[in-house]
């Protein structure tokens, strides 16, 4: 970009997004990037102050994570989770919050690592 005659770009990181989205508020940076989870939040909790740029093509994955060997809270947190979506909670809760709706049916497999996704050593 700077051959082009723009600044050179300042990229900075911060221990967690509430960070970085006050580090936007005092304009201290120009933008930042997070999921897609924060973003609803913020729309919901500071409506008009920010505006999305772009959104990434694929969903992310968000699981419920628990103890290993908790059987019956599993089995409690699966069928919890189905009823939800079998009721239309879920979609609500997504309403609710400005999340994507279509993220609410979801899958019980648990995707596996792909190239894309792991981490750089």
């Amino acid at each position: 970009m700077q051959e082009e005659g723009q600044p050179a770009i300042d990229i900075q990181s911060y221990p967690d997004q509430t960070d970085a989205i006050q580090q936007l508020v005092v304009g201290r940076a120009d933008a930042t990037i997070t999921q897609d989870t924060e973003a609803a939040f913020r729309e919901t909790a500071q409506p008009g102050q920010f505006r999305i740029a772009y959104t990434y093509p694929e969903a992310e994955t968000f699981g419920i994570y628990h103890r290993q060997g908790s059987d019956a809270l599993s089995a409690a947190l699966a069928e919890t989770v189905e009823a939800m979506r079998d009721d239309g909670t879920l979609a609500e809760i997504a309403e609710t919050w400005n999340l994507p709706v279509e993220g609410t049916n979801y899958s019980t497999e648990v995707p596996s690592a792909t190239p894309e996704a792991t981490p750089a050593a």
